[in-house]
């Protein structure tokens, strides 16, 4: 899916094949930074669910954002671990919407 197409507070899900993982980056400021992945491939992330998550809507540019051209910006609610994740950029193509 597009990102142009999110609207905030709608489900997506994974597409066929693919899972949610979520991904924890030694780089970043803050230690509780979680980023939200969704892949087919294997990778050694634990899986989160198959399940939707809630699209919450575009977040602020941080400080790491500034320095860089890649930064996951949208945000989206998991309700399998009952907690706010930025999406991975790549991530929204093996994404589609609840319907």
């Amino acid at each position: 899916m597009k990102v142009s197409e999110l609207k905030e507070g709608m489900l997506v899900r994974p597409k066929k094949g693919c899972r949610f993982r979520q991904f924890k980056s030694q780089y970043m400021n803050s230690p509780d930074y979680a980023q939200l992945e969704c892949h087919a491939r294997r990778s050694p992330y634990p899986i989160v669910a198959s399940s939707p998550v809630v699209y919450l809507g575009k977040m602020p540019r941080t400080e790491l954002g500034k320095k860089s051209q890649y930064e996951a910006r949208h945000a989206v609610y998991v309700t399998a671990l009952g907690m706010r994740m930025r999406v991975a950029p790549e991530a929204w193509r093996n994404m589609e919407p609840v319907t």
